[in-house]
């Protein structure tokens, strides 16, 4: 049993060091392609080398120089952000486009870098659609890119996630606590008023008198009460679908001639 669990930790021993000395050797093939690539002025290239033998499991020594190196290659790309706009004249984001330049696959459509000089940028919807550019890339500039698929004319229903309407139901929800809270309030300060008139009568005020004033004191709390929950869930409603994509029954609030107007 310890011969077996000596041979185990010693199995386990001499693959952490082989996989240790496996990523030094990554990590010094990738500083000398790094300085290569630099001084053949291929940036993408140079600036992936650079990043990979930056990364902590390298030895420090390395890591440093390859940080400043990524830092300079990146100031001499161009930084590129493309944007995508669908058949619906919608941003498209996330995995429904695929960007890439000169024909390789990019992780995102923002911060792009490209060396300087003449690329193909192309864009690919997830229904197969395709539309690309070639164009000549400045040093020290910075490009956005508009890849439009929507036929002349049409716009956006929804607009961006910050212009969108809001819920029908956070509206109502809204309104309706709004005015039941304005309501508790004036309910209070009525109670108030007749409690200074009890002060009056004291201390041969009626049964009536005493029971009118602990009336409003008592529906005051309770539809100021209501008011407040109904604007926390009016809030909950607003949040909650602020991020969704479905728009029946939105809401919002547009600019008329003589002010503004809820749209329903």
């Amino acid at each position: 049993m310890h011969a077996a669990r000596a041979a185990l930790a010693l199995a386990l021993l001499t693959s952490t060091f082989e996989a240790r000395a496996d990523e030094r050797v990554e990590c010094a093939r990738a500083y000398e392609q790094a300085q290569r690539l630099q001084q053949r002025n291929e940036g993408m290239k140079a600036l992936a080398a650079a990043d990979r033998c930056a990364r902590p499991t390298c030895p420090a020594l390395l890591v440093e120089e390859c940080k400043q190196w990524s830092a300079q290659i990146r100031d001499k790309l161009v930084p590129v952000d493309v944007r995508v706009i669908g058949a619906d004249a919608c941003e498209i984001l996330g995995d429904d486009a695929i960007v890439e330049v000169d024909r390789i696959k990019q992780a995102s459509t923002t911060e792009i870098f490209v060396d300087p000089g003449i690329h193909e940028v192309r864009v690919t919807l997830a229904n197969g659609t395709v539309d690309d550019k070639t164009l000549d890339f400045v040093a020290g500039e910075r490009r956005t890119l508009d890849f439009r698929f929507a036929p002349d004319g049409v716009t956006c229903a929804h607009g961006s996630g910050a212009s969108r309407g809001v819920p029908t139901a956070a509206v109502g929800l809204g309104i309706a606590g709004g005015v039941l809270l304005l309501t508790g309030i004036t309910l209070g300060v009525i109670g108030a008023s007749k409690k200074g008139d009890l002060d009056a009568c004291r201390p041969g005020c009626t049964d009536a008198e005493i029971s009118s004033t602990r009336t409003f004191f008592v529906a005051g709390d309770v539809v100021g009460g209501v008011g407040l929950l109904s604007l926390g869930a009016a809030a909950a409603v607003y949040f909650l679908t602020r991020g969704s994509d479905a728009r029946a029954g939105a809401a919002g609030l547009t600019a008329a001639p003589r002010g503004f107007a809820i749209r329903f």
